[in-house]
Order: C-alpha cells, then sequence, then structure tokens
C-alpha cells in the first residue's frame, strides 16, 4: 500500500511538471515580439507538445 501511494505521488508530479512546462512553453512563444521568431516558437511548440491542448491554437497562429 505504502509503494502505491508513493507511485501515485510521483506520477501526479510528474504530470502537474509536464503541464506547467507545456503552459510556460506556449507562453514563452507567445510573448515573442519578432514575428519569423513568433512562428518558429510556435512551430516548436507544436512539435514538443503535439497532444497539448494549446497545440491547436499554436498551429492556427503560426499558419495565419
Amino acid at each position: 500500500m505504502k509503494k502505491l501511494v508513493i507511485f501515485i505521488f510521483i506520477l501526479s508530479t510528474a504530470v502537474v511538471y509536464t503541464q506547467n512546462k507545456e503552459v510556460e512553453s506556449y507562453k514563452n512563444a507567445m510573448e515573442t515580439k519578432e514575428p519569423i521568431l513568433k512562428i518558429e516558437a510556435l512551430k516548436n511548440f507544436t512539435i514538443e507538445f503535439p497532444n497539448s491542448n494549446y497545440s491547436p491554437r499554436a498551429y492556427f497562429d503560426y499558419c495565419t
């Protein structure tokens, strides 16, 4: 039982860290002022986080 609790704690910590990294990466890409660099940052975001909830928006932002 103790091992299960520790496993769940570690797993949930990893999920939260990944979500924070994803949000931070998207935020940084959107805050980029230089248009060419912003497009590259958004493309990289969609490659790094293809299953993110933000990926469709990032794709839309760099394609339009």
